[in-house]
């Protein structure tokens, strides 16, 4: 631990933290604190793509530049992974996993934590929010609508499976390595004429929609079980929307915020001109205007939220 002055310039350290989820599957997380152990509010954050991320990717999160930043204004922050499935309940509850980790830490105010996500991260901050009671969450550009995104995609591919169950019921026998092998050599051809146009193959999307056809086929109410935009109402906690200008992921993330409005909950939607997915975090050297802009919004939000929680 190196500090300089007083506790809001203090930098320290990340240590791997094991999580324990729901069904007893240890997930990674990384933790840095303020000096101290009188109660301080706390920040879970949650990359987007995929789980599967090693410890030295979740420290190294942690020294980034937006928790960073937050950990020298007095959070104890936590990056934390969740397992590898698109989606699903598995990887929801082992962000509330990472949630109750951060509770059980005496030096943490458990009435103040919040989640700060990106992309898929996002989607899960809010799909936590839906869950368990939070003091805020900033959802970085996240998915919110499951069903309208990928539905229709996971049955156009479903349609390119010959003998569907039977390919589906062999897929579940296999390990992980074969199955993702097995994906990419007995997938069918999509057949013509289709409307829909459908992601190339080995690309994230593509991942996605074969993952989602494999495990929920043709149940749409699969689908709308893990979308934020149906179970908005049981968002209480204020909700900060927050994505580039460029990015696709605005429109049905301001119908969530206008949703979230009508139904009287506190939800915020701030959107920055010419930004692309992903310029939330400032990766680059020397970031954007529209990164300082964000990272004032997101500051400003979080710290409003935690104030109020905190009468």
């Amino acid at each position: 631990m190196l500090c300089s002055g007083s506790a809001v310039f203090c930098q320290t350290e990340p240590v791997e933290v094991h999580v324990r989820s729901f069904d007893g599957v240890y997930t990674a997380a990384a933790l840095r604190k303020p000096p101290g152990e009188k109660p301080m509010p706390a920040i879970l954050f949650l990359h987007g793509g995929v789980g599967g991320s090693a410890f030295a990717a979740l420290k190294s999160m942690t020294r980034a530049r937006v928790p960073d930043y937050f950990l020298k204004r007095g959070f104890v922050i936590m990056a934390a992974d969740y397992r590898g499935y698109h989606f699903g309940e598995d990887e929801i509850q082992d962000a509330l996993a990472a949630v109750r980790q951060l509770e059980s830490y005496p030096y943490v105010d458990k009435k103040r934590i919040a989640i700060i996500g990106g992309s898929h991260g996002g989607y899960l901050a809010a799909m936590a929010a839906t869950r368990t009671p939070l003091a805020a969450v900033v959802s970085l550009a996240g998915l919110t609508d499951i069903e309208d995104m990928f539905f229709d995609w996971a049955q156009e591919f479903r349609k390119g499976i010959r003998d569907y169950e039977d390919w589906r019921n062999k897929l579940t026998a296999r390990s992980e390595s074969a199955r993702e092998s097995r994906i990419a050599t007995e997938f069918g051809k999509i057949p013509p004429g289709t409307a829909v146009k459908l992601p190339q193959a080995g690309t994230p999307p593509y991942q996605i929609e074969v993952e989602l056809a494999w495990r929920f086929g043709a149940r749409r109410e699969l689908y709308r079980d893990i979308s934020v935009k149906e179970n908005a109402s049981r968002i209480k906690c204020p909700l900060l929307f927050l994505v580039g200008g460029n990015d696709k992921l605005r429109f049905a993330g301001k119908a969530l915020v206008d949703d979230l409005k009508a139904r009287g909950a506190t939800a915020v939607y701030s959107e920055h001109e010419g930004m692309d997915h992903g310029f939330y975090w400032g990766a680059e050297q020397n970031p954007p205007r529209q990164f300082h802009d964000a990272l004032k919004v997101m500051t400003d939000f979080v710290e409003r939220a935690f104030s109020l929680k905190a009468e």
